[in-house]
């Protein structure tokens, strides 16, 4: 497939032009990718600028898991034992220290509540950081770096979505899985917020200081689209209702 790139996809410039005006009047630094999954329009603003991924380096992780899965050296009922070690960034209250969990239970832990304790423990399964920086480059994801932490771009994590939106992730029933998973992620208070209710939304949350970030795929009744804002060094409350207005924006052109 072509980058994620205004150069080669069709620019929906007038919608464009209405998300960067309503950002450009903000603190905050703003990113975001939208691609109409119907008719492969796109909407690029500072698209290739580097954010930290924060929590959205989980879904490379997911990726990794399901590769394992697939070439049978991993099942999802394996057992692993919670280390110490998992909790370096904390989020102690689902599990303790010599805790045996299901790699499947993990996966949801990981996505679904963002934890990083089941993050740490899947990592360990899959040949720990490195393996998951060498996935995005596996995926064509080449602004997505690891130096310590994740670094990417809207442009590189929607790919990631089109690709899953695709059935390209592994295999088409991995990808399914996948996207089963992500439609039970509880954080709700960016890209969903102020979509209709019944909308289905399947992403990935990150918080880190000030950054803020949301991506993945929307199911609209007028269409599907691939949605991913990233942004930092703004004032949170801004940034979260901003995130959740350029989310309504794309949704009343390529969802409703």
């Amino acid at each position: 497939m072509p980058p994620i790139d205004a150069r080669f996809w069709p620019n929906d410039h007038a919608l464009e032009i209405q998300v960067d005006n309503y950002l450009s009047g903000l603190g905050a630094t703003f990113g975001v990718v939208a691609l109409d999954l119907d008719d492969g329009r796109g909407v690029f603003v500072n698209s290739d600028t580097p954010f930290p991924a924060a929590s959205m380096y989980k879904v490379l992780v997911m990726y990794r898991i399901f590769q394992a899965i697939d070439r049978g050296e991993l099942s999802s009922s394996d057992t692993m034992t919670i280390r110490v070690s998992d909790f370096e960034e904390g989020d102690g209250t689902m599990w303790y220290p010599g805790e045996q969990i299901t790699v499947s239970h993990a996966l949801w832990g990981m996505i679904a509540q963002s934890s990083n304790v089941a993050a740490y423990a899947l990592m360990r399964q899959i040949g720990e950081p490195d393996s998951v920086a060498m996935a995005a480059e596996e995926l064509g994801m080449t602004s997505t770096t690891r130096d310590p932490g994740f670094w990417s771009t809207p442009a590189d994590m929607a790919r990631f979505f089109y690709l899953l939106a695709e059935g390209q992730l592994v295999s088409r029933s991995a990808s399914r899985e996948m996207l089963d998973l992500l439609l039970q992620q509880q954080e709700n208070d960016r890209v969903p917020l102020l979509l209709p209710e019944e909308t289905r939304v399947a992403d990935k949350t990150g918080e880190d200081g000030s950054v803020v970030n949301d991506g993945g795929i929307i199911f609209g009744p007028g269409g599907d689209f691939v949605l991913v804002i990233m942004s930092q060094g703004g004032a949170l409350d801004d940034e979260y209702y901003a995130e959740a207005k350029v989310s309504q924006m794309i949704y009343q052109q390529y969802g409703r």
